[in-house]
C-alpha cells in the first residue's frame, strides 16, 4: 500500500526516491503491472536511478510481462529511456508484445 501511495504522489523528489527504494525493492514482487507502472514512472519523472530497486522492478516486470496492456509497456519502455537504463531482455520482450 506504500509503495502504490508513493507512487501516485504528484510531488515526487529525488531524496524521497532514494528513501523508500530499499521498500520498493522488496516488495516489488507484490505488485501489479500497474502499480510497477507507477513506480518506474516515479523513479523516471525524478530522474532518480537507483539500481536496487530498479532491477527490482524490471525483474518483476519480466515476470508479469503478458498482464500489461500495451500503453503500460510504452510508458515502461519510455520510463528506461528517461532512466539511460536499458534492458536489451526486456526490450525484446516489449517490442514482442507490441507487434
Amino acid at each position: 500500500a506504500l509503495c502504490h501511495a508513493w507512487a501516485r504522489l504528484g510531488f515526487l523528489h529525488e531524496d524521497l526516491c532514494i528513501a523508500i527504494s530499499s521498500r520498493v525493492a522488496t516488495t516489488a514482487h507484490l505488485c501489479s503491472a500497474q502499480e510497477l507502472c507507477w513506480l518506474l514512472d516515479a523513479y523516471a519523472s525524478a530522474r532518480c536511478s537507483v539500481q536496487s530497486a530498479i532491477d527490482a522492478l524490471t525483474r518483476q516486470t519480466l515476470v508479469r510481462l503478458d498482464e500489461f496492456t500495451l500503453s503500460q509497456l510504452c510508458l515502461h519502455a519510455s520510463s528506461f529511456a528517461r532512466l539511460s537504463a536499458p534492458h536489451p531482455l526486456l526490450f525484446t520482450n516489449i517490442a514482442d508484445r507490441l507487434r
